[in-house]
């Protein structure tokens, strides 16, 4: 289920090495893209393929202390994220957005959020439509329900933190979610 951005171009062949055999699970998640959308609960296909998903794939949490920045926090926040767009942009051969976010939980940082996709594309040989979203492996809420909250970390440890959207950046329903869920697994 790793085919996000597969909307503009993707590779032609794509393999997933493990070097270090797990110690316990290590089990890999395959979904049948026809079998997802026909056992996926039609309005929640429908809202997602109306609005549309973005997922941010990333999360730069170096920016807390900006926080306590007082009257230079509005000045300091468009340089950071300038160079943290031109950093970016250099290292990851990706369109995506930065967009600041902040709660008390995360603290503030920037998210890398990818351009609005369809989580449906079409075969490229037969034309069917098919599930082409990993909103399963992106979902912060599902991560945590299936691998529980992740422990407080150090910042560079965050960066492959992520998360599911609509198209628009609305939130997902939780229910929306768990449906997705069952279907993954059905």
């Amino acid at each position: 289920m790793h085919n996000e951005s597969t909307f503009k171009r993707t590779n032609r062949l794509g393999a997933f090495v493990c070097f270090k055999a797990a110690d316990e699970g290590g089990e890999f998640l395959l979904v049948d893209g026809l079998k997802m959308i026909q056992d996926l609960d039609q309005g929640v296909l429908q809202r997602l393929y109306d609005r549309g998903v973005r997922f941010s794939n990333a999360e730069l949490p170096f920016f807390d202390f900006l926080r306590n920045a007082g009257p230079l926090r509005p000045v300091l926040q468009p340089l950071f994220k300038a160079i943290a767009q031109a950093g970016v942009g250099a290292k990851i051969d990706m369109e995506l957005e930065l967009r600041w976010d902040e709660n008390d939980e995360d603290g503030l940082r920037l998210l890398a959020f990818s351009p609005t996709q369809s989580p449906v594309n079409r075969h490229p040989i037969t034309g069917k439509p098919a599930w082409f979203c990993n909103v399963h492996s992106h979902s912060r809420f599902l991560r945590d329900q299936r691998d529980g909250k992740l422990p407080e970390t150090s910042g560079a440890s965050k960066l492959n933190r992520t998360n599911m959207y609509f198209g628009d950046l609305g939130e997902i329903p939780e229910a929306d979610l768990a449906a997705i869920d069952k279907a993954t697994f059905d």
